[in-house]
């Protein structure tokens, strides 16, 4: 369950932050994935999270930090503003 949306500027404040936060107070971060059917998106998620399913095809794509690793355990964003990316990985 997710907290009332906040404004920035007139955008939900999470498209500005990267950062949902449910009302609990549990911070989900922003993923992007790539699958391999070709399907892009986003989905928000809590640390520790080790991978995203696609919307299309249900496949598992992998989460890693999309920058270095702060000490509280949240990365740096990307230049997209992404906390974390997520890629198809088959043996």
């Amino acid at each position: 369950m997710l907290q009332q949306e906040q404004l920035i500027d007139g955008k939900p404040a999470y498209f500005i932050t990267g950062i949902k936060v449910d009302l609990y107070g549990r911070k989900r971060y922003k993923c992007r994935y790539t699958c391999e059917c070709g399907n892009k998106g986003n989905h928000y998620i809590p640390l520790g999270t080790d991978y995203v399913t696609c919307h299309v095809c249900e496949y598992h794509n992998y989460v890693e930090p999309a920058g270095r690793v702060g000490k509280d355990g949240v990365p740096a964003r990307d230049k997209r503003g992404n906390y974390f990316i997520a890629y198809a990985f088959r043996y």
